[in-house]
């Protein structure tokens, strides 16, 4: 009797590896296919920092003003 409940017991637990890992990955690599659908379409002539140092002289001017 007991060698039945243990037996079944061990039959639950093989399970099979090879079949988590691939399920895993294919969760996983549906994220990395929406990031790397971002078409990082920037304008080659930008220039972030420069129109940052612009804004902050305007705040630098509309300050003093108070």
């Amino acid at each position: 009797m007991w060698f039945e409940i243990w037996g079944s017991w061990i039959r639950v637990k093989n399970f099979d590896f090879y079949r988590q890992i691939s399920e895993k990955f294919q969760f996983f690599r549906q994220f990395y296919k929406r990031i790397s659908s971002f078409p990082g379409k920037f304008p080659k002539n930008s220039n972030f920092s420069g129109n940052f140092i612009k804004q902050y002289r305007v705040f630098q001017a509309n300050f003093r003003k108070f």
